[in-house]
């Protein structure tokens, strides 16, 4: 399965100078899945970066996807892979935008340059990003005139999706009433 990474981030050599500190509880895959999440989601989803160029992480999200989530995030923080924003909103904010705050994540300066594919085969991999790819019944019987299109003969040129994202993302980042809501 093709995985985005920094260019200069060889997140395995990485991992192997730079080992956990006694915390068998990091692990090399679900830091690869981290990496590849903010890779993907600073050119899928605009509307989750904020002003300041961090990535709002839904800690509900992570947990459903990997144990011990937190440790992952604080390993790639501590090592200079990865920023955060402070963790606490003040409360009336808070209340006056109805929403609890999702952490802030983006790479370092050191690793904000071009991405690159990796080709990793490790199963625990590829069964996390299936779930984010997975359709629900209640969905497929929903989209099945949608469906029946697609079959394992399916190829995405990734280059070009990801250059048309970020063509998308330059023409809208500017101008808020073009962006995309879900609510």
């Amino acid at each position: 399965m093709v995985y985005l990474s920094p260019k200069n981030l060889n997140l395995e050599s990485f991992f192997q100078a730079n080992p956990p500190d006694e915390d068998k509880r990091v692990k090399l895959e679900n830091l690869l899945y981290l990496v590849d999440l903010l890779s993907r989601l600073s050119t899928d989803r605009p509307d989750l970066i904020s002003e300041s160029g961090l990535i709002s992480l839904s800690s509900r999200i992570l947990n459903n996807k990997m144990d011990y989530y937190r440790d992952q995030l604080l390993y790639l923080t501590s090592r200079g892979i990865i920023e955060s924003d402070d963790p606490y909103t003040a409360s009336n904010i808070a209340q006056q935008q109805s929403k609890i705050k999702c952490l802030g994540y983006r790479f370092t300066n050191e690793y904000t340059t071009e991405v690159e594919n990796l080709t990793v085969d490790n199963l625990k991999l590829t069964k996390l990003r299936r779930r984010d790819y997975n359709l629900k019944g209640c969905h497929k019987i929903e989209f099945r005139h949608l469906l029946k299109w697609f079959d394992n003969g399916l190829e995405i040129d990734l280059q070009q999706a990801l250059l048309h994202n970020q063509s998308r993302y330059e023409e809208i980042k500017d101008d808020e009433s073009k962006w995309e809501r879900k609510m």
